[in-house]
């Protein structure tokens, strides 16, 4: 799945019981529906947690893995039960920091695969190759998550941005990765 947003609204659990038809959902273009026809139990996790931090990894991936183990105990599954995952774009920022962390931060869990791809793996180089590009609203909400989370950076962004600045985070901290663009 993608989650390319920095506002609640826009995170999944919210997303799948609101937004009618699913519009701008990140449903991951009927793949959820397919893993179910399958059979397999699918998690859907709100990785960007409690302030919707599109683009800040390390969170993203404790989010992930504290969903699985959530997951095994809610549903009293066996605790070697097989896992998987997959993300992409905003979502493979989850799902591969969750791959980076899962040895350390919940090694119990029995990851066996993990796929993720359109990663944007150094935020730094992606916000430069967004800048003035389609897709540069995307940036802006990737910003807006990294200051919701990083309080330093948030002092920081509040002394040196400009009202016009000020006011694109706060707008890509209240809509959904596609007003973004």
């Amino acid at each position: 799945m993608y989650e390319d947003a920095s506002a609640p609204q826009c995170a999944p659990s919210y997303c799948f019981n609101t937004i009618p038809q699913k519009l701008f959902c990140p449903d991951g273009d009927g793949q959820l529906v397919y893993f179910m026809t399958k059979g397999w139990i699918v998690i859907v996790t709100d990785f960007g947690g409690k302030t919707s931090s599109f683009s800040v990894g390390h969170q993203s991936g404790y989010q992930i893995l504290d969903g699985y183990r959530a997951a095994i105990k809610f549903l009293k599954l066996s605790e070697n039960v097989v896992l998987g995952g997959y993300g992409y774009s905003g979502g493979a920022i989850g799902t591969g920091w969750s791959a980076a962390l899962q040895n350390d931060y919940a090694p119990e869990l029995n990851i066996k695969a993990l796929a993720f791809g359109g990663t944007p793996s150094n935020m730094t180089s992606t916000f430069y190759q967004l800048n003035a590009g389609a897709f540069a609203g995307f940036a802006v909400g990737g910003l807006a998550g990294q200051v919701a989370s990083y309080p330093e950076l948030n002092a920081r962004f509040s002394q040196i941005a400009t009202a016009k600045g000020k006011a694109a985070i706060i707008t890509g901290h209240s809509q959904c990765g596609a007003a973004d663009i």
